[in-house]
């Protein structure tokens, strides 16, 4: 149970840095424009998001200020986080700094293309929640119908249970 909690935990988290990916690159590409340079533009992305964010990018910015290398610091933070958008900013970030290139035009396309993704996730999402409230609604309605029916005959449901004609009553509703 503890594990399952800590894995949801992990998970709740991870989705969480995921949403914020798209002020992330926003953040990053404004800072980029300003002339500062990639690790201070993570250090004051750090200190202006909101958590989760701020825990990581700070994580990232103190191992930059410390003397890891960029690749070290992003590639720990892509293993810590661990989802494709990550790996997609992180391998952008990593190929800017190594290549140059136009780092601004990539975060702002990257924070563009990201911001659609949460909108098309959240759309799914909400698609998908009738289906799955009538889907609960169904059990639900079929445990009540079996109390009604116990309620007005009692001893429906221990005959249901103890005869083998009621089990595999029971079983082919399970199974449907």
């Amino acid at each position: 149970a503890i594990r399952a909690y800590l894995r949801r935990a992990q998970d709740r988290r991870r989705e969480a840095f995921v949403a914020q990916l798209p002020e992330i690159a926003r953040v990053l590409a404004n800072a980029s424009y300003a002339g500062l340079s990639l690790p201070t533009a993570i250090a004051i992305a750090g200190d202006e998001l909101a958590e989760p964010a701020r825990t990581e990018l700070g994580r990232v910015a103190t191992r930059l200020r410390f003397g890891a290398p960029l690749t070290t610091a992003l590639d720990e933070l892509r293993q810590r986080v661990g989802s494709r958008e990550t790996s997609v900013l992180i391998s952008t970030l990593v190929v800017s700094s190594r290549s140059g290139g136009s780092l601004v035009t990539a975060l702002r396309d990257i924070a563009s293309t990201l911001e659609q993704r949460k909108e098309t996730r959240r759309e799914v999402k909400t698609t998908l929640s009738q289906p799955v409230a009538t889907s609960y609604l169904v059990v639900v309605i079929g445990v009540a119908m079996l109390l009604m029916l116990n309620a007005m005959q009692p001893g429906t449901v221990d005959k249901m249970t103890r005869t083998p004609v009621g089990q595999g009553a029971l079983l082919v509703s399970l199974l449907i």
